[in-house]
């Protein structure tokens, strides 16, 4: 299975542009291939589901649901954020090729709306288990996140592509939330 680049990026845009107006918090990454002890259930998934829900959800007030983020994420200095790493398999494949990337990012600090990250393949969607085992904690993230922290919710995710040199993969997209979006 091949991957265009052109698809990739659409499709990222656009989950997260409904996102972004309040059309529901999950985010998808389109024919992934990771571990599969780091998904949760599968289920059904089709354009037609997702645009109903969109559509379901346009109509509905805004679910803030910064309370599910951990307080310690949420109080997090700059400096504290800025050292939490993608942990081990991550930056993960997208494509059979390796040709595309992508990796988690944590909520906490300013990005304290937790998002839902699925993978789609075909026509099922697995949603991405946010776990603390997902990144590594430096300090000084490390001196202020408890150990018995398990769940740490994504609010984001970053793609990577050699861009510039075939062994380097550069980041050229990130979705982080609904409140920053990047484009390289």
């Amino acid at each position: 299975m091949t991957i265009r680049r052109r698809d990739l990026f659409l499709g990222a845009a656009a989950t997260t542009a409904a996102a972004a107006f309040g059309l529901g918090p999950a985010l998808t990454l389109m024919a992934a291939r990771a571990d599969p002890a780091g998904f949760g259930e599968a289920v059904p998934f089709s354009r037609a589901a997702l645009l109903a829900a969109a559509e379901a959800l346009a109509g509905e007030a805004f679910d803030d649901r910064r309370d599910q983020v951990p307080e310690p994420l949420r109080a997090l200095s700059y400096n504290a954020y800025r050292a939490i790493r993608p942990g081990p398999g991550f930056p993960a494949p997208l494509s059979e090729d390796g040709g595309f990337l992508y990796e988690t990012m944590p909520a906490g600090f300013v990005f304290a709306q937790p998002v839902d990250i699925h993978v789609v393949e075909g026509d099922m969607a697995r949603p991405l288990l946010a776990f603390r085992e997902r990144h590594i904690f430096d300090p000084p993230a490390s001196d202020v996140i408890p150990e018995d922290l398990l769940e740490v919710p994504f609010s984001g995710f970053r793609l990577r592509s050699p861009i510039n040199a075939g062994d380097v993969f550069d980041e050229f997209a990130v979705f982080q939330g609904a409140s920053y979006f990047l484009a390289a």
